[in-house]
């Protein structure tokens, strides 16, 4: 099995050489592909995940995003590492989440150069996934993916996590947001994934079959999870994010991980680090409260 480095070694070269595109809009098949090469916000300060050679200026790698965005200096941030001795016990009854699928095919696949991901948006669907939450209903709005993963559990880093972002019904400002980590196999790849990573390869025409995202299908088998309240992991970072971190991990194949990252790196205004990863450092706990809970 390749290591994470053989897997990205080459992602370097690609990001670098990465030329401009401007916008391009594809539609087949009822799936459009967007590349978004503009940020949503003009005026917002350009930043990156790398390691930028002068410090205090634009773009503002991960050390120095505070000084664009106030809130990636907050207390409360996101990442964070999960360690074992740090976290209290519930049960599934005192943290009750149930997910709701629906089979949406009216979702769109959207390169977000402003946060430096491939985004499944699920804002077209008449009838998209939710879930329910310590009595509260949220709608899902799209799903991303970050690789290696941001979260660390127990001290061991994954190869990819997705995550799926939802916003609490009814209001502008509740967000909740599921992790799941992904693990590389090499016994065959991820079938719920398959039609996303088809849009992606940049070698092949988007695929003519419709594009169904089963968002939920991606949860692993095994229920329990850690929770906390943390922060979005990239530029503004605001504050007030509620965190559902799935125990148990998932899996994609090498050539899944690769051509994903790949993806990446290869779209004009791609903030990808050095080696081309796309995950936030890890931030300080600063004595939060961290909940893991099991059946």
């Amino acid at each position: 099995m390749p290591s994470f480095a053989q897997v990205t070694s080459s992602l370097l070269v690609l990001a670098l050489a990465a030329q401009a595109s401007g916008r391009k809009i594809q539609e087949k098949g009822g799936l459009r592909l967007r590349n978004l090469a503009e940020t949503d916000d003009e005026a917002a300060a350009e930043w990156t995940y790398r390691a930028t050679g002068v410090v205090g200026e634009e773009p503002y790698g991960p050390d120095d995003w505070y000084l664009g965005y106030p809130d990636c200096a907050g207390t409360k941030q996101t990442p964070i590492n999960i360690a074992a001795d740090v976290m209290g016990t519930a049960t599934m009854q005192e943290q009750a989440i149930a997910f709701f699928p629906s089979e949406c095919n009216s979702t769109e696949l959207v390169f977000k150069s402003d946060f430096a991901v491939w985004q499944v948006d699920f804002s077209g669907c008449t009838d998209a996934p939710y879930l329910q939450y310590q009595g509260e209903t949220y709608n899902l709005l799209q799903f991303h993916i970050h690789s290696p993963s941001e979260h660390v559990l127990g001290g061991a880093e994954h190869a990819a996590e997705i995550h799926l972002v939802h916003l609490k019904q009814n209001t502008t400002d509740g967000l909740l947001v599921v992790g799941i980590m992904f693990e590389v196999s090499d016994y065959g790849q991820n079938v719920e994934l398959e039609p996303m990573w088809n849009v992606m390869d940049l070698n092949q025409d988007i695929a003519e079959e419709q594009f169904m995202a089963a968002a939920y299908s991606l949860l692993p088998a095994t229920p329990s999870f850690t929770t906390y309240s943390g922060s979005l992991t990239t530029p503004p970072c605001t504050e007030g994010v509620r965190w559902i971190l799935m125990s148990e991990p998932n899996y994609m194949s090498t050539w899944q991980l690769d051509n994903y990252r790949r993806a990446v790196a290869l779209h004009e205004g791609s903030k990808v680090s050095e080696v081309g990863a796309t995950n936030r450092p890890i931030q300080e706990l600063n004595g939060r409260d961290v909940l893991y809970v099991s059946p």
